[in-house]
């Protein structure tokens, strides 16, 4: 079956011969033209003068005098506009996501050539609507529509700044655009509109015998429409339009075939309509539900080794869900292993925020812009050790890289010297093309430099003046948004592709992976300023232009297959299933293809003998001895989490404690879990001292006094805020969306403790945040010592409790929880037994309370405090066991004594390795799941 580009090659060599130096043949993307040059070549069997190819977008910035300019300038141009305009702007780095859309939203009402002015008025003018000229009738019952949910009388806060921001609307986008041209720039939209109000002279640009051919494209926006009836009248234009007439018929057109139905008729097709019958005898087609996306990944050398075409460049694997690169990359058959390596062609792009050269950034902009304490001149431990971890830090100077930088440019340009001397080393290596990860390290080092260079011209040009953390967070969001473009030779091997690659391409043999409703179509999103009936009334871009494009790329890639292997995915989440896409439903409604059905499922059930495990060798024991051992010089203790950790997992004790793999949480990426549990302890530590500052000895009257002081509550987590996310820099000190959230949560959670604190006529506090524990013998290898049992305990109080009737003063442990809330211990075998209902946080307060036990006489009672429920005057939430409340742990304590020992003994037994759990619930959130093969 002879392919669209195929026949379109054949097409213009019969019209135009071998000398093809006048045409220049438009695409709507870059890769088509190199396959076209093949057949061309092929199709000729002869010398042939090529023609130029160009993108749709390239031909626009040819027929303009006005540069296209670079986003990243063009977003901050349209900050410093908006900055003037709005009387509360945001920073940069939260504006940069808003920029984008904005700048989408002004693309596309200047492609589509819409008014502006009348756009943007609209809202505004909700009460001169109907006495309004410029509006269809169409349009105006479309407005209507929006208006019917919108009534600007009673506003909300979101309607009062969507109507605050759309009122500055116009003047924004006139202002910037007036900036842009006198910069002799423009972004996409303004390029391609002004070219077309100066058609005849943009035109003139090229020769007049040049024919402008037009190949593969679907949906046209305005501009496009003007351009082409402009050329087509002026018989310089020839259109190539894939289709079949399956979906574009006249009388039952699916949704594929809407735009290039309306395009045959504005635009008459170069090809005979008898090409286009091709689903009359439909390939044949396979539909594979998988357990999983691994699953799905884990197929495909399978595939490969009944349907890799010969040659290999006729085989693609098309993933609609693009997140799956990275598992079929692994998938793919080991070049060392199969008869001839396997090539391939990797077109879609991988994103940077996947690779080192990104963790590394992150690493530097830390350590210089949060890390470095200009009161002590030095930079804080902390991050010195994330930069020196990373697998880069070997090929740099360490005091090189640990040189301060006191500004913006000399901060770029520092980091820019690093990743340049990082990719000196590699490119020692001589890797070879089949490197691929290592050949992506190395083109991520170059496009990050290359954000560098541009974000330093911006400095040096005046367009970027701001401060060192909101550079550190506006170079983040770029390149966390940036992908790395393939290069290579594309019309050799395994085709691998994401959906917008295929445009114009036919294969033989294709396999979608996720062909998944959400996945194909992408799950519509209305990204965008302008309300959808907005957009519908005055004819922009909508989700059901969106849905039919991606209908279009589904069905054009089967009507030229021989055979094409549907994947999708079957498993389940918490709140919806995964179901197999629309289309591939409207195949089996609407057609009589013959379709094969078959299922794959993973086995995710670990082997008997688990091979993920780390053997204690005398260099591990070595290591436990001199981190463990009070006889080392800096023990630490045996903290409850890591005994926890052992517990819930060996294998994963191993990773955390003493191989030292952390997950590195950075303020600016977002407050996680952990992060949150420490901004509340700081906060409750804050506002304990300050009641502690007469006396330890607290009275309910001074906490009521707290309470009645809503600034006072504030203050405590503003402070705990400033040490932990701005890294107790005053100027650094900015409250983002997410921030205030937590802010407002953490306040009601401080006054929910304080109200517990309520329930108590006086407290005796003992302790604030402070580390005690208790030391026991152990048997390390060959070698008996002494270690430290414990860790930092939240509370230790004195208080006096009615219990069974009876006042009885205990000392209680309070162990604060922020999330969550865990039932009681049903016995104690529970607290050791690893299980997916294992009771961590009882043992967490019952190990306290027994470090505790040793230190004083007063019966001891462990308290678990839910500070994210609301005040229960009837619960002192003191810990149960088999259903009795613990007011003196001396009563279990030998039990839990003895159970402890043992775990003990049996983390530091060099006979137990530390095994992967076979418990695979406990997997679901770890940290290490894919280092151990769990990556369920």
């Amino acid at each position: 079956m002879q392919s669209f580009l195929q026949a379109t090659a054949a097409d213009i060599l019969k019209r135009f011969g071998t000398n093809l130096h006048n045409v220049i043949i438009v695409f709507p993307n870059k890769r088509a033209g190199l396959f076209l040059n093949k057949y061309l070549a092929t199709t000729a069997g002869k010398p042939l003068w090529a023609p130029r190819y160009m993108t749709i977008s390239e031909l626009f910035s040819n027929l303009s005098h006005y540069i296209l300019a670079d986003e990243i300038m063009t977003i901050c141009q349209l900050y410093n506009v908006y900055s003037q305009n709005i009387s509360q702007p945001e920073t940069l780095d939260r504006f940069y996501e808003w920029g984008r859309v904005m700048l989408s939203d002004f693309d596309d009402i200047d492609k589509h050539m819409v008014d502006s002015h009348q756009i943007f008025r609209t809202i505004n003018s909700i009460h001169e609507l109907e006495n309004k000229q410029y509006l269809t009738p169409e349009q105006q019952n479309l407005i209507k529509r929006f208006f019917s949910n919108f009534s600007t009388d009673q506003n909300s806060i979101i309607k009062e700044n969507f109507l605050k921001l759309w009122n500055k609307m116009d003047d924004i986008y006139t202002e910037f655009n007036r900036q842009m041209r006198s910069h002799n720039m423009l972004y996409e939209g303004a390029l391609y509109k002004d070219v077309i109000q100066n058609l005849p002279n943009s035109i003139s640009r090229f020769p007049q015998e040049t024919i402008f051919l037009f190949v593969g494209f679907n949906v046209l926006n305005q501009v496009e429409k003007k351009l082409f009836h402009f050329l087509l009248n002026k018989n310089q234009a020839l259109f190539y339009w894939d289709y079949d007439i399956l979906y574009v018929n006249g009388q039952n057109t699916f949704e594929a075939g809407i735009f290039i139905q309306q395009n045959l008729k504005e635009f008459p097709n170069a090809l005979p309509k008898d090409f286009f019958d091709n689903l009359s005898t439909p390939p044949r087609i396979d539909y594979i539900s998988a357990t999983s996306q691994n699953a799905q990944a884990r197929y495909v050398p399978h595939w490969l080794q009944n349907n890799l075409t010969t040659p290999e460049h006729q085989t693609a694997i098309v993933l609609c869900n693009e997140n799956l690169l990275q598992s079929v990359i692994h998938s793919l058959p080991d070049q060392t292993t199969t008869p001839k390596p396997l090539k391939a062609n990797i077109t879609m792009g991988y994103p940077l925020k996947h690779t080192p050269a990104y963790s590394f950034l992150c690493a530097l902009l830390s350590l210089q812009i949060d890390g470095y304490s200009e009161t002590l001149h030095k930079f804080r431990n902390e991050q010195i050790q994330i930069v020196l971890r990373h697998p880069y830090a070997i090929h740099l100077d360490k005091q090189q890289l640990l040189t301060p930088q006191h500004d913006n440019k000399t901060l770029l340009a520092y980091i820019r010297t690093q990743l340049e001397q990082i990719a000196f080393s590699k490119a020692e290596q001589n890797n070879t093309p089949s490197d691929f990860l290592e050949n992506i390290q190395k083109e991520a080092l170059f496009q990050v430099n290359q954000i560098l260079c541009r974000f330093i011209n911006l400095i040096d040009n005046g367009t970027l003046k701001i401060q060192p953390h909101t550079l550190s967070r506006l170079l983040r969001s770029v390149v966390h948004t940036t992908t790395i473009p393939f290069h290579g030779e594309p019309a050799e091997g395994l085709q691998i592709m994401g959906v917008l690659e295929t445009r114009n391409l036919n294969f033989k043999r294709i396999l979608m992976l996720s062909t998944n409703e959400g996945m194909m179509p992408k799950t519509p999103t209305s990204t965008s300023f302008i309300p959808h009936t907005l957009r519908e009334a005055f004819g922009l871009t909508t989700i059901r232009h969106k849905i039919a494009v991606y209908a279009y790329y589904f069905y054009r890639l089967l009507q030229h297959a021989e055979h094409i292997t549907y994947l999708f995915d079957t498993s389940t989440g918490d709140l919806s299933a995964n179901e197999m896409s629309r289309f591939l439903r409207q195949i089996l409604a609407e057609t009589n293809f013959p379709i094969r059905f078959y299922a794959i499922s993973s086995n995710n059930i670990a082997p008997e003998n688990n091979p993920f495990q780390a053997i204690k060798t005398p260099e591990i024991l070595d290591a436990m001895y001199r981190k463990y051992s009070s006889d080392s010089p800096h023990p630490h203790p045996l903290s409850p989490s890591a005994i926890n950790a052992y517990l819930d997992c060996p294998l994963k004790f191993f990773f955390q404690q003493i191989a030292k793999i952390r997950i590195q949480q950075d303020p600016q990426e977002g407050i996680n879990g952990p992060l949150f549990g420490t901004l509340f302890h700081d906060a409750a530590f804050f506002a304990h001292q300050s009641l502690m500052k007469k006396s330890p000895i607290i009275q309910s009257a001074e906490i009521k006094n707290m309470l009645q002081s809503d600034r006072t509550i504030e203050q405590f987590v503003e402070k705990s805020f400033l040490v932990n996310v701005f890294n107790n820099d005053p100027s650094a000190v900015a409250y983002n969306g997410q921030h205030l959230i937590v802010k407002d949560v953490l306040i009601q959670y401080l006054k929910n403790l304080l109200n517990f604190d309520l329930l108590t006529r006086q407290i005796d506090l003992v302790s604030l945040e402070q580390v005690h524990y208790r030391k026991i013998n152990v048997q390390i290898g060959d070698k008996t010592a002494p270690i430290n049992v414990g860790g930092k305990i939240d509370r230790i109080d004195i208080v006096t409790t009615n219990v069974n009737g009876t006042p009885l003063k205990t000392l209680r442990i309070i162990d604060y929880k922020t999330s969550g809330h865990e039932d009681n211990a049903p016995e104690m075998t529970n607290l050791f037994a690893s299980s997916s209902t294992r009771k961590s946080y009882s043992f967490q307060t019952f190990l306290y309370s027994w470090v505790m036990r040793e230190k004083q006489s007063l019966p001891i009672a462990p308290v678990l405090l839910y500070v994210n429920e609301t005040k229960d005057e009837q619960n002192d939430y003191v810990v149960q066991l088999n259903k009795e409340k613990i007011y003196d742990f001396a009563q279990i304590e030998p039990d839990f004594d003895e159970y402890l020992q043992a775990t003990i003994d049996e983390i530091f037994n060099p006979e137990i390795p530390f095994r992967q759990t076979e418990i695979q619930s406990v997997c679901a959130k770890c940290d290490y799941k894919q280092l151990c093969g769990r990556n369920l």
